[in-house]
């Protein structure tokens, strides 16, 4: 029960308590107020600072238009400016052509003057009459020279003294025996008018008639079978007809036989072979037998890789090319898949095969060897890019075991390759080669086994070819050279060994040798007498002498390095469409063929039908590598791929 003081108490305390609340009340109105106040001033600057931009954004916009407006007119003045100044340069440039034609005709009237001062003093130096320099200027103007070209063909000119002082009975016969239509056409050219030109050409021969029955037997032959024998067909003939019988023929009939060749297109076609999982009895599960490939995996066929590889090396043709003629045929797979593919081929080949090349090279007595460059895409380490460096691939042939290696590592032109992969732990004794450094380092490097280098004489000849075009006298020289070529023709002909060889060149080829390098040696006294063509030639000669000699020691030593030069004319034919080798196993896989091809060629081997076979043989796990290299080859006949008859 609450008492009254108690009443009074909590009466006073309510009213203090309403106080303190109107207070609070009063001062948050206050402070509302003050917001409202604050807030109303904060959107008048708002307000004044928008108008301001307003004024900024349309003061910017009045200056862009005035900018724009002025931009545009100073584009119109200079496309103006530009307009005259285009005639001015055209203008300038008319008045300079005629300035550039003057000074030409002034420049081409002074190198006139020079050209024939020069000209004259290399005909008072060579003895050359005004005509030796119409025929000279011909040369150089057409590049050719029916003289130059004769006399690097190996023709002589008997009238020189330095041939007719020596007693080359067999030589002189042999010279006879091939230039007598040149002889005789000199001969019969002296004195001797139009008329008598007539008569000393040789009269054509009265064409006869040809028959019109049947085709002549001995002007047509072909060596493939026959697919088909047909009958007469007589259906044009009337009712009642009967075949001729006449006396003069074995059989009494009067039938000759008409052929007609025919071309099977090629065709690409495809097996598909199911494989099995079973299991087996008492042990782990088993797959049924995989088809028969060159490499698992890999579904290439002998007979597609040696239509590609036949095609890419044998023919030269690009791989664009290639790819067309497999499309044709009903082939459509990628390039770098099929790349690929046949880069896998290529490495299985050359890692079972060109080891056993190489030891066939290394039991040669006399090699043959030349390098080629390529154009190879590679990188100087793991940092770099990829760019296209000129490399270059050894070969070495050799003449006596009909085998060509060709060698690449990473494109080194160094002696380090045909030293420690050819030369070295081998029996070679001699070999020819061109006057590169590296040549001469292996002979030095290997001393010990006595090797004879030997330089070209056709490369000697070359270079005094050239010479000769505007001097003549490196004719005598010239015929020198080719009697040597002629003495080892005879001994060709006659099918000598290389002692009876030696033994000619010892009678026949030791005096004309020494004629020649006294000669040269002459020339070389009065050096300052000759152009720089005669200068290079002799001193190409001149500075291995020994080299040029060396075929004197030995008969198995070649005058020239031509069947070297040829084994690389495939590769400079290819260049021109492959380009380029992507990488430096593709160098070497490339390397390889060509080493297989030029092989297959010394020893008349067709090059796809060998592919095809040693690939079949690879495939049917035959491990005598040996007998599959071309100078030991013997081809096989197998079943066929497809196991499918085709009929005619």
């Amino acid at each position: 029960m609450i008492t009254g003081d108690n009443k009074d108490k909590r009466m006073h305390f309510l009213e203090m308590e309403v106080v303190r609340l109107n207070n609070l009340l009063a001062s948050r109105d206050g402070y509302v107020s003050f917001l409202e106040d604050e807030l109303k001033s904060a959107e008048g600057e708002r307000a004044r600072e928008l108008a301001l931009k307003d004024e900024f954004i349309a003061e910017q916009s009045e200056t862009i238009s005035r900018l724009r407006r002025e931009k545009d007119a100073a584009r119109e003045e200079v496309a103006d400016a530009r307009k005259e100044l285009d005639e001015a340069r055209a203008v300038i440039l008319s008045l300079q052509g005629q300035i550039l034609e003057s000074d030409a005709d002034k420049i081409r009237l002074e190198k006139d003057n020079e050209n024939q001062q020069k000209l004259t003093e290399l005909a008072s130096k060579a003895k050359m009459d005004f005509k030796d320099i119409v025929s000279l200027l011909q040369n150089r103007i057409f590049n050719t020279n029916s003289d130059r070209t004769r006399y690097l063909n190996g023709a002589i000119d008997l009238n020189d003294p330095l041939i007719s002082e020596m007693g080359f009975e067999a030589i002189i016969q042999e010279v006879l025996r091939q230039t007598d239509e040149i002889i005789g056409q000199e001969e019969n050219g002296a004195g001797k008018g139009e008329e008598d030109d007539e008569k000393a050409r040789p009269q054509k021969r009265p064409k006869t008639k040809k028959s019109q029955v049947g085709i002549s037997k001995k002007r047509h032959v072909f060596t493939r079978e026959i697919l088909q024998r047909l009958g007469m067909d007589t259906s044009n003939l009337p009712e009642g007809s009967k075949l001729i019988h006449r006396k003069d023929k074995a059989s009494g009939e009067d039938v000759w036989t008409v052929e007609l060749i025919h071309y099977q297109g090629p065709k690409t076609l495809r097996t598909v072979q199911e494989i099995g999982r079973f299991n087996v009895p008492k042990s782990d599960p088993m797959c049924s037998k995989h088809p028969e490939s060159i490499i698992q995996g890999n579904p290439v066929m002998p007979s597609l890789a040696s239509f590609y590889l036949n095609s890419k090396f044998g023919y030269s043709l690009s791989e664009s090319r290639i790819i067309e003629m497999l499309t044709e045929s009903g082939a459509d797979i990628p390039q770098s898949t099929l790349n690929k593919w046949m880069h896998e081929i290529m490495t299985l080949m050359r890692e079972r095969l060109q080891s056993r090349m190489l030891e066939v090279i290394k039991l040669s007595y006399f090699t043959q060897n030349d390098e080629v460059r390529v154009l190879v895409r590679s990188r100087k380490d793991k940092d770099s890019d990829f760019e296209y460096h000129v490399e270059y691939i050894h070969g070495c042939l050799s003449p006596e075991m009909k085998m060509v290696v060709m060698l690449y590592d990473e494109g080194t032109r160094g002696h380090s390759v045909p030293e420690e992969m050819i030369f070295r732990d081998s029996n070679i004794k001699c070999f020819i080669a061109d006057r590169l450094s590296a040549y001469a380092t292996i002979v030095k490097d290997l001393e010990e086994y006595n090797l004879v280098r030997a330089c070209c004489y056709f490369h000697g000849r070359h270079y005094l070819c050239d010479a000769y075009v505007s001097d003549s006298r490196a004719l005598p020289a010239i015929n020198l050279i080719n009697a040597l070529f002629l003495v080892d023709k005879q001994a060709k002909d006659e099918n000598m060994d290389r002692w009876q060889r030696l033994k000619l060149r010892l009678k026949y080829s030791e005096p004309i040798v020494r004629k020649l390098f006294k000669l040269l040696h002459q020339m070389k006294a009065n050096i300052d007498d000759y152009g720089s063509l005669m200068r290079r030639a002799i001193n190409y000669m001149l500075d291995d002498e020994k080299g040029f000699k060396a075929f004197l020691t030995d008969g198995a030593i070649e005058l020239s390095n031509n069947a070297a030069e040829r084994m690389f004319r495939h590769i400079a034919m290819g260049r021109r469409n492959w380009l380029h080798i992507g990488s430096h196993t593709a160098a070497q896989n490339v390397a390889f063929m060509y080493s297989l091809y030029e092989s297959c060629r010394l020893n008349n081997i067709n090059f796809g039908k060998y592919l095809n076979d040693i690939l079949t043989r690879m495939m049917k796990c035959d491990t005598d590598y040996v007998a599959m290299l071309p100078c030991n080859y013997v081809a096989q006949e197998h079943e066929d791929e497809l196991k499918v008859k085709e009929c005619a």
